[in-house]
């Protein structure tokens, strides 16, 4: 079987992740959905996957560079899973958002130091638990959890098998 090279994957995979990025604001904007903490920290790394994945496609590294990126792509989709994780959770609870979320994502960001910020958008804010919208009756949330474990197989790919430049031969 012959599977498609790193650098197709990353451009495939830079693609994906933009266009989650774009669909996220066409919600927010478009759509008038208030994202939560979690989802915005979600946001960041499909942001950052999105910049990884462009720079390994620009770059064209040999193996131990697909490797590296691989890695990073890994690193970044693994905090996905936890944070679209912990939202899939959170929406599972039976307790009303309220008593189970913090003050909302700008409240947080303008009245904590960064430490307390980050460990408050980590426990969810306001709107954490509720689900306002689904696609084919997933919640974003579960579909973001979806999307961040594809490319930690992405990054599993290229970390112990992506292949560099050519094809074999036949």
């Amino acid at each position: 079987m012959i599977l498609p090279s790193a650098r197709i994957v990353n451009l495939g995979g830079a693609f994906t992740s933009t266009l989650l990025v774009a669909s996220s604001f066409y919600l927010e904007y478009v759509l008038y959905l208030q994202p939560c903490s979690l989802c915005i920290l979600q946001r960041i790394l499909y942001i950052l996957l999105a910049a990884i994945l462009l720079l390994a496609y620009l770059h064209h590294p040999k193996q131990r560079g697909i490797q590296v990126y691989g890695s990073l792509t890994l690193f970044l989709a693994s905090l996905g899973v936890f944070l679209a994780g912990r939202q899939v959770w959170l929406q599972s609870l039976p307790h009303a958002p309220t008593e189970i979320c913090l003050p909302g994502f700008s409240y947080i960001i303008s009245h904590l130091p960064l430490h307390q910020a980050l460990s408050a958008m980590l426990l969810g804010s306001d709107n954490c638990g509720v689900v306002d919208w689904t696609v084919c009756g997933w919640s974003l949330a579960c579909w973001s959890l979806l999307f961040f474990i594809l490319f930690c197989l992405l990054g599993i790919y290229q970390t112990i098998g992506g292949h560099s430049h050519k094809l074999p031969a036949k």
